[in-house]
């Protein structure tokens, strides 16, 4: 058994699973999320590593779950990582029938380089947010006055800085549609806020504009919903 031949079959049981009627009532398809879990091993193994958060030795089994209640991508990653670096390489590697294009996570998600590789991949990545009350908020344009929240916006989006760097920035994206290269390996590459690397600036001001957008979704969304509730009662 190699294992390309186990991932040919993880996705024709994957497949099958589609088939069935009762999953269609769990969720649509177009929705997963990503989490890790820590699995205990024997200190003497050369994927063992001590994991200082959950404490003891193992390893991180890093899971794509779809809303339809099947793993859809699963892999090894090391303990004490930061797991957005891996989170988009479940929906890149995913060859089953089912394909979401939406990927929750947890805090860990967040992070403004893997947001902006996330849209140019067309995922809507929707991590769980956390100090919310600490983040920052760009304005579209240094002249722009929103009503009640002006406050929130402290920085502008630099778009001349993903103008410049865009084209290098969809060559990434094909290779990595093309299956020349995975997200977390770019990821990794771009993990420096060095300044040298003009690119890791553009993917993560792409991404400050993506995530602003995301969390305002979400505030509208969920104003719509209690406006809904109360309308109704």
């Amino acid at each position: 058994m190699t294992e390309e031949r186990l991932e040919k079959a993880i996705v024709q049981v994957i497949n099958a699973y589609n088939k069935f009627l009762l999953p269609k009532y769990w969720g649509t398809g177009k929705a997963a999320s990503a989490d890790g879990t820590k699995w205990n091993m024997y200190e003497q193994n050369l994927l063992s590593e001590y994991h200082i958060r959950y404490g003891g030795y193992g390893g991180i089994g890093y899971y794509h779950v779809s809303g339809m209640y099947i793993t859809l991508f699963s892999h090894s990653i090391p303990c004490g990582v930061y797991e957005a670096i891996y989170i988009l390489d479940g929906l890149i590697k995913n060859e089953s029938d089912i394909q979401p294009d939406t990927l929750h996570g947890d805090t860990h998600a967040q992070s403004a380089p893997v947001f902006g590789l996330a849209h140019l991949l067309g995922i809507n990545l929707m991590p769980r947010i956390r100090n919310l009350k600490k983040l920052v908020f760009f304005r579209h344009d240094r002249m722009a006055k929103y009503k009640n929240i002006n406050s929130l916006f402290n920085e502008n989006i630099n778009w001349e800085l993903i103008e410049t760097h865009l084209p290098d920035m969809m060559h990434i994206v094909l290779s990595i549609k093309a299956g020349k290269i995975t997200p977390s390996t770019i990821l990794k590459r771009l993990g420096t806020a060095s300044r040298k690397n003009k690119l890791y600036f553009a993917f993560r001001e792409l991404g400050r504009a993506r995530g602003a957008h995301r969390v305002f979704v979400e505030i509208h969304r969920g104003y719509r919903v209690a406006q809904d509730y109360s309308g109704s009662n």
